[in-house]
């Protein structure tokens, strides 16, 4: 018994002290890293340096949703039909803009039918070009 006492005293303390161990290389980790650390600046090497960042857009939750206007219907009421063209001027589009358009008016001009599914799934490609502009440094150009 008292032998059994002593082991799980023993195993107590080491794996108390590998805890800590742990956490103090995390800190460790936490002070190098922003020891003289200046979030101001872009964080590249060389100022010339292109710095890429990746961004994405998660859907966090719906408040809403208003099924009366969905665009949904039964293939078998209609001799098993499941797509349907639709003009796109008949049916709510987004309102997509570029921002920074260098071409002058960013609205689309040209509207194209959106195919609709009897899911009630709508794609709509209008054909656009779109120019747009950024800062370009003349020294990566060479």
């Amino acid at each position: 018994m008292r032998t059994a006492l002593l082991f799980c005293c023993t195993i107590t303390i080491v794996q108390t002290r590998l805890k800590n161990s742990a956490k103090d290389l995390e800190g460790q980790l936490y002070e190098d890293l922003l020891f003289d650390y200046n979030k101001i600046p872009r964080p590249v090497k060389n100022s010339s340096d292109i710095l890429t960042v990746d961004v994405g857009a998660s859907l966090i939750r719906i408040i809403d949703v208003d099924e009366k206007n969905q665009l949904t219907w039964d293939p078998k009421k209609y001799g098993g039909l499941r797509t349907l063209h639709i003009p796109s001027d008949l049916i709510w589009t987004p309102d997509l803009v570029l921002y920074n358009n260098a071409a002058g008016d960013p609205d689309i001009t040209i509207l194209t039918d959106a195919l609709v599914t009897h899911e009630g799934h709508v794609f709509w490609q209008p054909p656009a070009i779109y120019k747009s502009f950024c800062p370009v440094s003349h020294a990566t150009m060479y």
